[in-house]
């Protein structure tokens, strides 16, 4: 992706996360590289942070960051950041403040329908979890420059973060011109759109 020259000259910079259906290292390599941030805020490390060495050194010998995430979906990102000394903060709770996280995997990697009060639970959570997403990003944003790493569905044109930071480059995933928030039937239909605010 072709950067924006001006990217440097923001202090919060986010990426919209396709959880994989995108190769989501890639640019964020490239934007790791280029803006050099001082803090990268990322959903997928859930709680934990990372600071020094041997705590990237800890959370690389385990499978699991949590039941939500696997070390191996995110390895090459906590490597990038332990290389260049990066602190690597997670923006989110543990398992997603799912209280039920073994469940709600389990349904969601089978394809087994959420019921009405499953439901209804997930979106209460959701709720808190971008409220504490924005918290944690604003607290951040005052000790340096920062790269935000979160769902392209928690960047929603009227979402907490969105509305709730004043200033802020955001790189989002676009499929047939609108954002992709979820899987799409053609990967190659997939591109990065820049805006700002």
């Amino acid at each position: 992706m072709n950067l924006p020259k001006n990217i440097s000259s923001f202090f919060i910079i986010i990426i919209g996360d396709t959880h994989g259906y995108m190769d989501d290292f890639k640019i964020q390599k490239e934007v790791i590289g280029k803006v050099k941030p001082d803090y990268v805020l990322y959903e997928q490390m859930n709680n934990k942070r990372l600071i020094k060495k041997a705590d990237f050194l800890v959370i690389l010998q385990k499978k699991s960051i949590s039941i939500m995430t696997e070390v191996g979906e995110v390895k090459h990102l906590i490597k990038l950041c332990m290389k260049k000394g990066l602190p690597l903060i997670g923006i989110d709770f543990k398992n997603f403040g799912i209280g039920w996280a073994r469940k709600f995997k389990f349904k969601l990697d089978n394809n087994h329908e959420f019921t009405a009060k499953e439901k209804q639970c997930l979106d209460i959570i959701y709720k808190k979890r971008e409220q504490h997403q924005l918290k944690t990003i604003r607290k951040y944003a005052k000790k340096g420059k920062i790269l935000v790493i979160t769902g392209s569905h928690h960047l929603r044109q009227k979402s907490p973060l969105i509305k709730g930071i004043s200033h802020f480059l955001a790189i989002l995933p676009y499929y047939n011109g609108k954002p992709a928030f979820g899987p799409v039937a053609n990967k190659r239909g997939l591109k990065y759109r820049v805006i700002t605010k």
